[in-house]
């Protein structure tokens, strides 16, 4: 799973999602708000930045509010 890295707009790459694990259960994406609201502005909907990333879209939801 892939998001892209938008911190140039000229300059798009693509990164990995830093993954939080060592507990219980299924591991943690680490996703800013900023990367979100990034492909957001790309025209990405909801449900694309959710399969892109690995995550519900009701945690895309979440993590933008």
């Amino acid at each position: 799973m892939y998001v892209f890295d938008c911190r140039n707009a000229e300059e798009q790459s693509v990164a990995r999602p830093d993954v939080q694990s060592g507990g219980v259960g299924r591991p943690k994406y680490l996703v800013s708000r900023d990367q979100l609201e990034t492909l957001l502005e790309m025209n990405f909907s909801n449900k694309d930045i959710a399969s892109m990333i690995g995550i519900s879209v009701s945690s895309v939801k979440r993590r933008l509010q």
